[in-house]
């Protein structure tokens, strides 16, 4: 008691204080309930198929708030329709708890699904996107409904039918017999201009078409895309049309498809580069024919992405120039030369104009150059009994060949086709393909190659395929419809290997003899456009009706 009474007495200090500590304990589990109430506000759940996943902000408050909704339900009647042009349309019915839908892909089946397109809002219920068929052929779909608590998944879908038959159908506007409409073929890398040559078109007069008075003289069609929709924008013929000059013979268009280059294969050869402004087209400068050649000047040509930078090869020469644009006019910068096997037959600049890749036709190698003085850097050394074609991606790190005359499995001009990708300041072999299916001796496989600009993606032509399959098709080894053609198109796979994608055949009633796949041309989302000489339709301008086929040879493109 005494102890307690001095306490009291001397120690009333001492007693607030313990007062104080004892309300002070029962504060922490007030403020933990409201740490909860908070925590509750945030959270969100996410599961496998028909399962939500967060779609938006808190629903919570400092004060407890109102916890999200739960996630909607599921769109239970996902259809889809494809229409010529590429344009894949879903359509569903909407879900009452849901604020708005995301159109999921899995383009090939097997990587999993991601977003295309834009959030759709409640409403909709229809949503179309234009897609590169291609690479659509194994694609799935679905539909996910969501509001702030989440998204839920409908059950996924597939395409159905042959996507081939929804590709854009281009013909020339004044199609004729024996035209070879779809030769040579160009894209820009936007995707918003395409050109196609016609080598024996033989017109005059490039104000009247129907005018056929100068055998094979060549002509250019140029197409634009405006809205997803293709129209035919211009008809360019060389300044002074002469017969078998072949203008439009070897075609390239810069990345945003203003500026266009183009050559003759005559004796009189010359390179015509013209310019677009205001939705016409000019002839910006006309290049004279290179010294010491005699067949076919100017065989090869290629463009830089901006347009400012152009390669011409002379193959009979052994020559080839290197031109730049000052923002006036163009002047020489180099000429490049070699002793000989035909040096400059092909040609390929990437997308800055700072690489580039030669090939000789009868040398065992490939040859780099690189800008500064346009020096040789490197020498790909690969053996082949001859080079036809060469493509380098937009950052010169991959390179794309093809031979058309290499022996395989015992098959005489067979061709095979090559990707060489530089890694660690080497080059390496990272792909070597052949024709598979065909049972003709001389199948020409490579006379055509194309590869996209990150190099993850490339074409190869067979135009002497015979085999009967159309559209996107499965190889049958058939010989029944003698050069009816074939592309096989490849792409590179998230291991680092590559695999077949597609064995694209024509798909028309009347498929032999239409050499399918001498032209090919890809843009930056993969849309190929493959030109077919032998189409017989006479359809003209673009999508027009190609049931009437009595046009031999009149030739056209189809874009997929």
């Amino acid at each position: 008691m005494l102890n307690l009474s001095l306490n009291l007495k001397n120690g009333k200090p001492l007693l607030i204080a313990l007062l104080s500590l004892f309300m002070l304990a029962t504060l922490p589990a007030c403020t933990d309930s409201k740490k909860s109430s908070s925590s509750n506000g945030t959270s969100s759940s996410s599961s496998g198929g028909g399962s939500s996943s967060s779609g938006g902000s808190s629903g919570g408050s400092s004060s407890g708030g109102t916890p999200p909704p739960s996630a909607p339900s599921a769109v239970s009647d996902l259809t889809w329709t494809g229409e010529v042009g590429s344009k894949f349309t879903f359509t569903w019915t909407d879900v009452s708890d849901a604020t708005h839908y995301k159109l999921m892909e899995n383009e090939d089946g097997n990587s999993g699904f991601s977003q295309i397109g834009q959030d759709i809002q409640q409403g909709g219920e229809t949503y179309s996107v234009y897609v590169p068929l291609v690479n659509k052929i194994n694609a799935q779909y679905l539909i996910q409904a969501c509001n702030a608590g989440g998204c839920t998944d409908s059950s996924s879908i597939t395409t159905n039918g042959d996507l081939a038959t929804l590709s854009t159908y281009f013909k020339a506007s004044n199609t004729e017999a024996n035209d070879y409409f779809g030769e040579q073929v160009a894209l820009s890398a936007d995707g918003s201009t395409a050109a196609v040559f016609a080598s024996s078109e033989d017109s005059n007069n490039q104000s009247d078409p129907s005018d056929n008075s100068t055998t094979s003289a060549g002509a250019l069609y140029v197409y634009v895309k405006a809205n997803n929709t293709w129209t035919m924008q211009a008809y360019l013929k060389s300044p002074s049309p002469a017969s078998g000059e072949l203008f439009g013979n070897n075609v390239a268009l810069s990345d945003d498809g203003n500026t266009l280059i183009t050559s003759t294969s005559s004796n009189t050869g010359k390179t015509y580069i013209y310019k677009r402004a205001n939705n016409t087209w000019n002839l910006d400068q006309t290049i004279d024919g290179i010294s010491g050649e005699t067949i076919g000047h100017q065989y090869s040509v290629s463009i830089s992405g901006n347009g400012d930078v152009i390669a011409i090869g002379a193959k009979y020469a052994n020559k080839v120039k290197i031109y730049t644009f000052n923002g006036a006019s163009w002047s020489l910068q180099k000429t490049l030369t070699s002793t000989g096997g035909q040096f400059g037959n092909a040609v390929a600049l990437n997308k800055s104009g700072n690489i580039l890749a030669v090939a000789s036709t009868f040398e065992d190698k490939i040859t780099i150059f690189s800008n500064t003085n346009w020096d040789t850097s490197e020498v790909l050394a690969i053996p082949a009994a001859r080079y036809d074609r060469v493509d380098i991606s937009d950052n010169g790190l991959t390179i794309a060949l093809v031979s058309t005359t290499e022996t395989v499995n015992g098959k005489a001009n067979a061709g095979q086709a090559w990707i060489y990708k530089k890694e660690n300041g080497a080059w390496a072999e990272a792909l070597t393909v052949t024709a598979t299916g065909d049972n003709v001796t001389y199948v020409t496989f490579g006379k055509g190659m194309v590869m996209n600009h990150n190099g993850t993606r490339f074409a190869v032509n067979e135009t002497s395929n015979a085999e009967s399959t159309q559209g996107f098709a499965t190889s049958d080894s058939s010989t029944d419809a003698e050069s009816s053609g074939a592309v096989h198109t490849y792409s590179l796979q998230s291991d680092g290997t590559w695999a077949k994608t597609a064995f694209i055949k024509p798909n028309f009633t009347t498929p032999f003899s239409t050499r399918f796949g001498e032209g090919l041309a890809i843009d930056n989302q993969d849309f190929i456009l493959i030109g077919t000489l032998g189409d017989r339709s006479n359809a003209t301008n673009v999508n027009g009706d190609r049931s009437n086929t009595s046009l031999t040879a009149a030739g056209a493109a189809y874009l997929y």
